[in-house]
């Protein structure tokens, strides 16, 4: 997808955001929210197909969204289709409605929650397509807190340490393509950052 489908406001937004501290943005990390969205393909006009979100709880949730009469078969990719190993039919089959879907994502990202993403300008983009509810949606970039939450987590564990206790965690919970897995995977990295109770319990299992 290029820069020029995304809306003006939310590329304002993503270019603040490197600045940012951790604190600036959550003092409870109960809220924070870190969802992935898997989509039809990559083109200007493609559309969600599932959604994902984990707490540090690391109990996550996900769900496919059928496609919406408006969503063209066009855009469907199977490049996508073999990435994810979610097809139409699945869709069809076990997917939830689009206005169902909307419900859902709003009470997941629901005022006080924080949203974080690996990718804040596809998963945007992708949900705007099922409501202009999700227009101005701030997701912030996991990506920036990991970095900044690492340096914090170096000082207290040490760096082997913490290597050994990350690649266990990344061996845990692979990169798998799947809204659910993919969203508890980046939450248990965040968690491993900044509760050194849990690295105690990676290394210890």
């Amino acid at each position: 997808m290029t820069n020029e489908t995304f809306d003006p406001d939310q590329l304002d937004f993503f270019a603040q955001t490197e600045g940012l501290r951790i604190e600036d943005v959550c003092d409870d990390f109960s809220l924070l929210r870190f969802i992935d969205v898997e989509s039809s393909g990559l083109g200007k006009d493609s559309y969600p197909i599932e959604y994902g979100s984990c707490g540090l709880d690391l109990k996550p949730s996900s769900f496919l969204i059928r496609r919406r009469h408006d969503f063209r078969l066009s855009d469907w990719s199977t490049s996508s289709q073999n990435l994810h190993n979610i097809t139409l039919e699945d869709l069809e089959g076990f997917g939830i409605n689009a206005d169902g879907a909307v419900g859902r994502i709003r009470l997941d990202l629901a005022p006080g929650f924080i949203g974080l993403s690996d990718n804040p300008a596809h998963d945007c983009q992708w949900l705007s397509r099922l409501s202009p509810d999700f227009d101005a949606l701030d997701l912030y970039p996991v990506n920036l807190f990991l970095r900044q939450a690492r340096i914090a987590a170096l000082e207290r564990q040490g760096y082997e340490r913490l290597s050994r206790a990350t690649v266990r965690v990344q061996q845990r919970y692979p990169h798998v393509h799947r809204a659910g897995p993919d969203s508890l995977r980046a939450a248990a990295q965040f968690r491993l950052l900044v509760d050194d109770e849990y690295v105690e319990t990676i290394l210890g299992s």
